[in-house]
């Protein structure tokens, strides 16, 4: 790949955001995995909630003045240092956010996510692929798309060593993020900062804030994906989306009403699509849920669950009861 000039118009800094809290035995393997992409023109910033100085004293030990250290006290919380390092510490064109327990494997990520957004000038954010590691089976697996792939073309046919991206309209990844279950990796996306300050990133206090953000910021705009594994994002329990209780799963469909609000307002997609578009979300996410805790068999959190899903989306319930009978009878199947 032929090296881009630093400081050239082709070259932007880029921002990598490693918020933790009490992450000491994951940080260090993150933060250098950033400091080892080789990309030239990065900054890596390490926001820290943790409530000893054990993160603190580490980083200093091991990397000094490679990176930018903030220590939060009090702590902001999750998306709130999400917030307060996009819009505060950041100072690069481009973001990627890097929680502190996962960490790159790909060292070529940023640097080929620049080259390819370099080719599409007009995109808001670049997304590729990621793996989900269970630290306890040490069970790896890679999120594929059949859909991505296939507007990609066959693989193997590109020449050796050249990047292989497509860009996308973002208002139709909003709708087949659904439909086809497409995944926007967190960890492996890289966006322009002032286009996300300006969309409003991380202002929802959910689970799924990430996830909101970028769809919304995907809403009017071009998205680049580029087919490549960006890194690990580790399952370890003690993940905030690992074990949610039956009020966040319910808090966290609000994700759909927000982007609904916005797509309607930013985006070419009829009113009558988006809202089909929104009741099929929030359905598949809650009825998703549904089948975890069933099969959890912790019945005071189903019924907790059923309780407040029923007060605050009737509709989806009744849309969940309708499939209960069918799911049951596969259970009894096999």
């Amino acid at each position: 790949m032929q090296r881009l000039p630093l400081g050239s118009t082709r070259n932007p800094l880029v921002s990598v955001l490693i918020p933790t809290c009490g992450q000491v035995r994951y940080i260090a393997q993150a933060v250098q995995s950033a400091l080892d992409q080789t990309y030239e023109n990065i900054e890596v910033v390490v926001s820290d909630d943790s409530a000893d100085n054990a993160t603190s004293d580490l980083l200093a030990e091991s990397f000094g003045n490679k990176i930018k250290y903030v220590r939060n006290i009090p702590p902001k919380g999750r998306v709130d240092n999400y917030h307060f390092m996009l819009y505060e510490l950041a100072n690069g064109d481009w973001v990627v956010n890097l929680d502190g327990d996962d960490y790159f494997t790909c060292k070529t990520f940023i640097e080929e996510a620049v080259e390819a957004v370099a080719e599409h000038p007009d995109a808001a954010f670049l997304f590729a692929r990621q793996i989900t590691k269970d630290d306890n089976s040490g069970e790896e697996s890679v999120n594929e798309s059949q859909v991505l792939t296939s507007l990609l073309g066959k693989r193997g046919e590109s020449p050796p060593n050249k990047t292989r991206f497509v860009a996308l309209d973002g208002d139709w990844l909003l709708l087949n993020s659904i439909y086809r279950n497409i995944e926007i990796p967190h960890l492996a996306s890289m966006y322009r900062r002032e286009k996300a300050i300006q969309v409003g990133f991380y202002e929802l206090q959910i689970s799924s804030s990430d996830r909101e953000s970028l769809l919304k910021l995907a809403v009017g705009n071009e998205v680049v994906f580029l087919d490549l594994v960006a890194g690990v994002w580790r399952r370890h329990g003690r993940n905030t989306t690992a074990n949610p209780a039956p009020g966040e799963i319910v808090a966290n469909l609000a994700m759909y009403d927000n982007l609904y609000q916005y797509a309607l307002e930013h985006s070419s997609i009829p009113r009558r699509r988006l809202l089909f578009w929104k009741i099929w979300a929030k359905y598949k996410d809650s009825y998703a849920h549904l089948l975890i805790i069933m099969r959890s068999g912790d019945r005071r959190k189903l019924d907790e669950y059923k309780t407040l899903l029923g007060d605050k989306e009737p509709m989806v319930r009744s849309l969940q009861l309708l499939d209960l009978r069918i799911y049951m009878k596969t259970l009894s199947n096999h």
